[in-house]
């Protein structure tokens, strides 16, 4: 250092004095280092933005499936009007308004209790309908207190009376054992009533139980054709189970097939010999 110009020595030692021993020299944040920060912070607000807007969607299809429900209940409702006629004009003016004005998130509720009063007005009328709305209401708890026993009375009434929707309740409450015996024989009678309403969900769940013999005889030929209808009304399952169907036929024919040829030409080998 004595070499070096004085100038010099005293910028040394200012140095040496400022810095931290055992640390190198702070260096300046570059423009580069600005961008880099800049940029995570974008990153993150663009992250919380994108959760929040998924859950303002959630919100907006549980939201939706509510009204969608509320619907279905106020139409079954609208159908038990007519059984209820001998109220005053007043009253059922009354009771249409309230069912009918759009429900908010606190009289939810209140709008499901006189839906499920509607139904019951028009269920012991002897109307199906609103028994099998009626009884998926006490299922589900929608407006009155869930009872299963309840639900199942009203989905038997509905049943008796060739509801098809009721129909299959009942076949999967026979099959399940819930509100009675379990009994897969039951269950294959209402599916079968169901499916031959149309039921394409019952028309599945048919050909399944003809194809492995679940409370039913064994017969392919049946579960092919349950299948094939229920696939006809769009039903994937019943349509992955129809291809699966005919793969397995379309191997045991190949196998048939090889297995005859193999005999005739044994055939023709010993008449050779």
């Amino acid at each position: 250092l004595r070499s070096t110009p004085i100038f010099a020595r005293a910028m040394f030692y200012c140095w040496s004095q400022k810095r931290p021993s055992g640390l190198k020299a702070h260096r300046l944040p570059s423009r580069s280092d600005e961008f880099r920060s800049r940029n995570m912070e974008l990153a993150k607000e663009r992250k919380i933005s994108q959760q929040l807007r998924n859950e303002v969607l959630k919100l907006q299809r549980e939201n939706d499936t509510l009204q969608a429900k509320i619907a279905k209940l106020k139409a079954v409702a609208q159908r038990g009007s007519d059984c209820v006629k001998e109220q005053k004009p007043q009253e059922q003016k009354e009771r249409y308004e309230h069912l009918h004005s759009r429900p908010s998130d606190s009289s939810v509720a209140e709008h499901l209790m006189k839906a499920a009063d509607w139904y019951r007005m028009a269920a012991e009328q002897g109307n199906p309908d609103a028994q099998n709305y009626l009884g998926i209401a006490y299922e589900e708890g929608f407006g009155v207190t869930r009872d299963l026993t309840e639900a199942m009375t009203w989905y038997r009434k509905a049943a008796d009376q060739g509801d098809k929707d009721a129909e299959w309740k009942m076949g999967c409450w026979s099959e399940e054992g819930i509100g009675m015996a379990k009994s897969e024989i039951q269950a294959v009678f209402w599916y079968e009533k169901a499916a031959r309403k149309g039921h394409a969900e019952a028309q599945f769940v048919l050909g399944l139980r003809y194809a492995k013999g679940i409370g039913v005889g064994k017969n392919q030929r049946q579960a092919l054709e349950w299948f094939q209808k229920s696939a006809a009304q769009g039903h994937i399952n019943a349509s992955n189970a129809l291809e699966n169907v005919k793969a397995r036929h379309k191997v045991a024919s190949e196998r048939q097939n090889e297995s005859l040829t193999d005999f005739v030409s044994r055939c023709s080998q010993v008449q050779l010999a």
